[in-house]
């Protein structure tokens, strides 16, 4: 029976499945981590705000100029806090919306979420298409499939213990690599998962 399992898993192709889902895995953390280049671009996009700042101060410009200074200075600053790129309208709908649901979502659902939703006057709404539906349960699928090869693996792992420790450890960490590439594709679906809460937050209210 052991003999059969070694062999399914030798035949499920660890050495190129595995090793594609956690290079998958090792690129969405290298992308996580700040480069020189972008501390660089975001010091001096800080020293651009200053500049504008100290313009929208002075008394040589127009009106227009100095309200589309300020505006800008607020979508910066907005972003800077809350990390959601959005217009002035959006912005005060999803203040609105936070403030009468605050009790049900949070701002990391507002973030995630951000994708799905739109405005509508004064609120905001979900908008949830069928393939976004059809690519949440890809991602749950392709997720638990990793999960339970990665458990597979460990079962492996954990037979040839007392045969050959060498490849016990290289299979228990090729497990936990794809158990961690299997929570990493989970997180895909956030968003989505979001969107559904403040879908539902939404529909208390009415």
């Amino acid at each position: 029976m052991w003999e059969q399992l070694e062999g399914i898993v030798s035949n499920l192709g660890l050495e190129g499945f595995g090793t594609a889902i956690v290079t998958l895995a090792l690129i969405y953390l290298v992308k996580k981590e700040p480069s020189k280049i972008f501390i660089h671009f975001h010091e001096q996009k800080h020293k651009n705000i200053d500049h504008l700042i100290n313009i929208s101060q002075s008394v040589d410009i127009t009106q227009d100029s100095k309200e589309h200074i300020e505006e800008y200075i607020d979508g910066y600053i907005f972003k800077k806090i809350y990390r959601i790129n959005a217009c002035a309208g959006m912005r005060n709908s999803l203040f609105r919306f936070y403030k009468a649901h605050q009790s049900l979502i949070g701002w990391h659902n507002l973030r995630r979420a951000y994708p799905y939703l739109v405005q509508r006057k004064d609120s905001i709404d979900v908008k949830i298409r069928s393939k976004d539906v059809i690519w949440r349960w890809v991602v749950s699928a392709f997720s638990y499939l990793v999960g339970v090869y990665a458990l597979l693996v460990f079962l492996v792992a954990f037979i040839s213990l007392f045969d050959d420790k060498l490849r016990f450890l290289g299979l228990l960490g090729g497990g936990v690599l794809l158990l961690f590439a299997a929570l990493i594709f989970s997180s895909l679906n956030w968003p989505y998962h979001s969107a559904i809460k403040i879908q539902r937050a939404k529909a208390s209210r009415s």
